[in-house]
């Protein structure tokens, strides 16, 4: 019978509106954990048989498995896409991988696609998970709670919205769009936005967190509400993803986090 591991909660870390906690989990740990970053001879590229938006190929001739998280950024093709799911590439395997575009001004060029350093940022990953930007739930959910996946407006508010199903193609390129801001394209990328320059107040501040020994995921709080939560089977895995901070200043606008900056610096202590 499978039976759901324990996660603990390590002290939190407070910067600006946002809350860091590190996570650690009972769940055995394997002796030899995945790696998060492609094989020397895997690749990854548009189909064989003619490229279509929503469908990548992935070749793993080597004897080494890997992971490729959900939100994973593919840079070149035909056009930018993202992952839609996260997928476990075996040895010696070809895959299908399901994406959407995050490139809607672009259908042409190589075959060849790159993976970037970063992840897709928060609201264009709940788009892919088909979370309301309204209740913060998937789509068909009718339970209330705080919102997880929406943007955010200039003063801290989130954005209300319909429902979308999972992985709605315009819904992504609504997302995309609103980051625009922090990097315009000419071809509606949202690569210029994830690559661009940083918030500096956020990068100093959350610079200085790194994982501690064992920790194996984090959850992270926007505005007092619990945005995301990742665990690995493997402290080592963790710390293969880019540090926290560059993430996390690219999951929601610079005016938003601007705005909730000063709204906690106003705060009596």
């Amino acid at each position: 019978m499978f039976q759901t591991p324990k996660f603990h909660l390590g002290s939190p870390t407070q910067v600006g509106p946002l809350t860091v906690f590190p996570v650690w989990t009972d769940a055995p740990q394997p002796t030899r954990p995945l790696r998060a970053r492609l094989p020397k001879g895997a690749t990854i590229g548009e189909h064989d048989d003619g490229a279509t938006v929503e469908h990548l190929l992935v070749d793993n001739p080597t004897a080494k498995a890997f992971l490729l998280p959900a939100g994973t950024v593919f840079a070149g093709g035909q056009q930018d896409r993202t992952l839609l799911a996260t997928v476990v590439v075996g040895p010696q395997s070809r895959l299908r991988l399901d994406v959407r575009c995050v490139e809607a001004g672009r259908w042409g060029g190589g075959r060849r696609q790159q993976i970037r350093a970063r992840r897709a940022p928060l609201a264009v990953r709940g788009a892919l998970c088909g979370i309301d930007r309204h209740d913060g739930h998937p789509h068909g959910s009718q339970h209330g709670g705080a919102p997880i996946g929406g943007a955010l407006y200039d003063d801290g508010r989130f954005d209300g919205g319909l429902p979308v199903r999972r992985g709605d193609q315009g819904e992504v390129w609504r997302r995309v769009a609103s980051y625009q801001e922090l990097g315009a394209s000419a071809t509606g990328s949202l690569l210029p936005a994830l690559e661009g320059p940083r918030t500096t107040d956020l990068v100093t501040e959350l610079g200085r967190l790194a994982p501690l020994p064992g920790q194996r995921g984090v959850l992270i709080g926007i505005a007092g509400h619990p945005a995301l939560l990742e665990v690995f089977d493997h402290p080592t895995l963790l710390a293969e993803f880019p540090a926290v901070h560059a993430w996390l200043e690219r999951c929601q606008s610079r005016a938003a986090f601007q705005a909730m900056w000063q709204a906690r610096s106003a705060e009596p202590a």
